[in-house]
C-alpha cells in the first residue's frame, strides 16, 4: 500500500495505532527519530514547545526568542490551539494531570529534563 492509492484517513489511522503500541518513552522516542527526518522532527518540537508555552500564557515574543520558532508559526499554533481539532488541548491536559510530572518550558529548553529535574 502507497500513500498515493490508500486514503489518507487510513494511514493517519494506521499511524495512531503505531503510537499506541509503543509501551516506553524509549519507544516513542526511537519511532519518531526513524519516522521523521532531523528537521521534521526538529519543527514537531518546536510547535509542541509553543503549545506548552502558549498555555502557561508566555507572550509571544518571548516564546519567539527562547525557540526560535517563527512567530508565524506561534500564531498557527494559537490558532489551531484555540479551534483546531483538539489534540494540543487533549495532550496537555493528559501531560498536566494531577500524577503528571511539571517542567516548565523554560527548563526544557534549558535541557533540564532528567527524572530529578520533575516535580510530581
Amino acid at each position: 500500500m502507497t500513500t498515493e492509492t490508500a486514503p489518507k484517513e487510513l494511514c493517519l489511522s494506521l499511524l495512531c495505532e503505531a503510537f499506541m503500541a509503543l509501551q516506553t518513552h524509549e519507544d516513542y522516542e526511537e519511532f519518531l527519530k526513524d519516522l521523521c527526518t532531523p528537521a521534521e522532527l526538529h519543527a514537531i518540537c518546536g510547535r509542541w514547545m509553543v503549545a506548552l508555552m502558549i498555555s502557561q500564557k508566555t507572550p509571544y515574543r518571548k516564546i519567539c526568542e527562547q525557540t526560535g520558532v517563527s512567530t508565524a508559526t506561534i500564531t498557527r499554533v494559537a490558532k489551531f490551539m484555540e479551534s483546531g481539532y483538539g489534540g494540543y488541548r487533549t495532550a496537555l491536559q493528559k501531560i498536566s494531570g494531577p500524577d503528571s510530572p511539571t517542567l516548565s518550558p523554560e527548563d526544557k529548553m534549558k535541557g533540564e529534563t532528567n527524572g530529578s529535574n520533575i516535580k510530581r
